[in-house]
């Protein structure tokens, strides 16, 4: 006579965020005639095969951790401060 194990019942679970997307290669190419063209840039670290995808401001390898930052979108996206010159006031006793 031994004693059943209690089990705890749950509802499904719900799975948080999105679901993979395939990788679309078409997506990946131009053609020009009858030439293809490479629309995006393989990883120098990994190599060819292996995409780098395109952010606002920089390019990224999902595999190594590859970032190439673009500096003409960094400098639109950080302008540079203006410098004010103040001169000091001066007060006057009478």
């Amino acid at each position: 006579m031994a004693k059943e194990k209690k089990t705890r019942k749950r509802g499904k679970r719900v799975r948080k965020g999105r679901k993979h997307e395939t990788v679309e290669i078409w997506k990946k190419y131009e053609l020009k005639g009858e030439t293809a063209t490479r629309k995006n840039t393989f990883c120098p670290r990994c190599g060819p095969g292996y995409w780098l995808s395109k952010q606002k401001n920089r390019l990224y390898c999902g595999k190594c951790g590859y970032t190439s930052f673009s500096l003409a979108k960094a400098e639109h996206a950080k302008p540079e401060a203006k410098a004010e010159t103040k001169e000091p006031k001066q007060e006057t006793k009478q």
